[in-house]
């Protein structure tokens, strides 16, 4: 392709090793102009974002990681992030992009800035992090952080194992405790930005079309159980914690999938118990008129992969409603003792978890 190829006037008497510069300079523009398809750079993109996590994951080791009263652990080039300098109550939505506020509450902000690099490695293109601050303000918090590990670490854990187990998810590269007379006040936790990467429940509320919606219920539905069967479990899988990179609007610029919030995740045996809640907690978190009967079909049989007679169907059904009826239950009690249900939306009484509001 290049053999024709002439080097630049002059050339002549100049060291090889600039001749082969030229040629390879004129090798990347010609490579170049064959990427100006965007559908094809946006799939590199994305391969890039997945190979970064995999690279870092590979090659840099964990190290102790201080800032101020933080202490905790990073990969290598991370170790010089300042985390306590972050401005943790000045940034708004949209008021500075470098450091953007995602989510706020009354204990947990979450932050993206950019990071240009470090001494130990600088990437090719800055890279934007997500940092999760956790603050505990309520006594009862406070006296059982003292015992049990932090969120931040657990979920530092959790990911650096799916990471070694193959499941997909953001990489974790900082975790640290703020300490205060001993006592942890606050967790804070930073992972590298899925590129190119949207909510599930955002993207399946947009498709239109009903054989995109099952096709995509079908890939959730595998997506999960390929989890399953590396002895991952997601105590929370909703439609919201599992991100798909995409590239447009059909099922068909979808590209792999991922899930986050792993924080009170864990690693055991997928018992037809742990799927049944999974399906639960998927087909309750459905925005506007959720999915019908055939679509739940779908979406439970590539979750259990095989296809599920009526008897089988109806039996699980039941098993999902009666999830339903616990979560009410307990939210009642919670609600009556005076403490906060950590449990998201509920269906209302007497409808299915996931069934549409329109079939009333």
């Amino acid at each position: 392709m290049f053999g024709d190829s002439k080097p630049f006037a002059g050339a002549e008497g100049l060291p090889s090793s600039l001749l082969r510069a030229d040629l390879i300079g004129r090798a990347w523009l010609t490579v170049h102009a064959l990427l100006c398809n965007f559908r094809l750079q946006f799939f590199l993109s994305c391969r890039f974002a997945l190979s970064l996590h995999r690279y870092v994951f590979d090659r840099f080791s964990i190290v102790p990681y201080r800032c101020g009263r933080l202490r905790g652990e990073c990969f290598e080039p991370f170790a010089s992030l300042r985390l306590a300098e972050l401005p943790w109550s000045r940034a708004r939505a949209e008021s500075d992009p470098e450091n953007r506020l995602e989510k706020a509450s009354r204990t947990r902000r979450v932050l993206s800035f950019m990071w240009q690099g470090s001494e130990r490695w600088t990437p090719e293109a800055p890279i934007r992090l997500y940092a999760k601050r956790a603050s505990l303000r309520d006594a009862r918090r406070l006296a059982l952080a003292v015992f049990r590990p932090s969120k931040a670490r657990k979920e530092w854990r959790i990911g650096l194992e799916m990471m070694r187990r193959g499941v997909p998810a953001p990489l974790p590269v900082v975790f640290a405790v703020e300490r205060r007379r001993g006592i942890p006040v606050a967790g804070y936790h930073v992972s590298i930005e899925l590129a190119g990467a949207d909510a599930f429940d955002a993207l399946f509320a947009r498709l239109a079309c009903d054989s995109e919606r099952r096709e995509a219920l079908r890939r959730l539905g595998r997506f999960v159980r390929q989890g399953h069967e590396k002895g991952f479990f997601h105590d929370d899988c909703s439609a919201q914690h599992v991100f798909v990179e995409t590239s447009g609007e059909s099922v068909e610029s979808w590209g792999g999938m991922h899930f986050i919030d792993v924080d009170n995740c864990g690693f055991c045996r997928a018992t037809e118990w742990r799927i049944v809640k999974n399906a639960f907690q998927i087909l309750r978190s459905f925005p506007g008129r959720g999915i019908s009967s055939d679509e739940q079909t779908i979406f439970l049989e590539a979750l259990f992969g095989r296809p599920l007679g009526e008897c089988e169907l109806e039996r699980l059904r039941r098993r999902i409603r009666a999830w339903a009826e616990w979560k009410r239950r307990r939210k009642a009690v919670l609600k009556w003792i005076g403490l906060k249900s950590k449990s998201g939306p509920q269906p209302p009484p007497g409808r299915e978890p996931g069934e549409s509001p329109q079939s009333d």
